[in-house]
């Protein structure tokens, strides 16, 4: 099909994209684990977010029913983000670059849960790690042809190793903001729509906090110049 054609397409531009450009790339090899038997159970939820009920990925993906996503923005202590490719064999956005390493919620999950077993699985962060470092930003509905969700944003810093252990990765790096950016003007369809979402709410988000303490720094001085003035009264 054309949808088809165009992921196969993003994905060999995905690659040049990760691996030309220079920087402190992330050079490793993936192999396949052994994946269990059980279906993988996610969690439902109603137009509220609450938990309803459950079904299997499979179904969940498929009837595009409304689940929950755990999402998570990862970057160094240069403030560089890591954006991956996704592997061509995901049932979601094969192909493509993410700026979040996700999953959706499992049954007997909670969101913090889920980002930390899918920052092991897919970028091998120890859970320790991942757990005691995670800070949880916004929560925000969203749909498209492809994902149905009440996700939830988290963000981390992380300077260790990153290895792709379970081939839902196929490679990634840790990218300038700025770089980020210029690849979103060139090309944004060969990145996850979801990750373009989060990431337009995330900059917004920061953009607001940044306008917030600048108010609050203004006050501040306004009130230590009154408080100056007074003294001389």
């Amino acid at each position: 099909s054309s949808s088809s054609s165009s992921s196969a397409a993003h994905a060999g531009r995905a690659r040049t994209t990760l691996h030309a450009a220079a920087g402190r790339t992330t050079s490793v090899s993936s192999h396949v684990t052994g994946k269990d038997t059980v279906p993988e159970m996610c969690v439902i939820v109603d137009e509220h977010n609450n938990v309803i009920g459950a079904a299997t990925r499979r179904e969940t993906v498929s009837k595009r029913l409304l689940g929950r996503g755990a999402y998570v923005l990862v970057f160094n202590s240069a403030g560089q983000l890591f954006v991956s490719q996704r592997s061509k064999f995901k049932d979601c956005y094969p192909g493509c670059l993410d700026v979040t390493i996700s999953g959706v919620v499992n049954q007997g999950e909670e969101y913090a849960d889920t980002a930390a077993r899918e920052l092991q699985e897919e970028i091998s962060i120890p859970l320790q790690e991942s757990s005691s470092n995670l800070r949880r930003l916004f929560i925000f509905p969203y749909k498209d042809a492809t994902c149905h969700v009440f996700g939830c944003v988290f963000k981390m810093t992380w300077d260790g190793p990153v290895t792709f252990a379970d081939a839902e990765v196929e490679s990634g790096r840790f990218m300038s903001m700025q770089e980020l950016q210029q690849l979103l003007q060139d090309d944004p369809e060969q990145f996850t729509p979801v990750g373009r979402h989060i990431l337009g709410l995330y900059v917004e988000q920061q953009q607001q906090q940044q306008q917030q303490q600048q108010q609050q720094q203004q006050q501040q001085r306004r009130s230590q110049g009154l408080l100056n003035c007074l003294r001389f009264l």
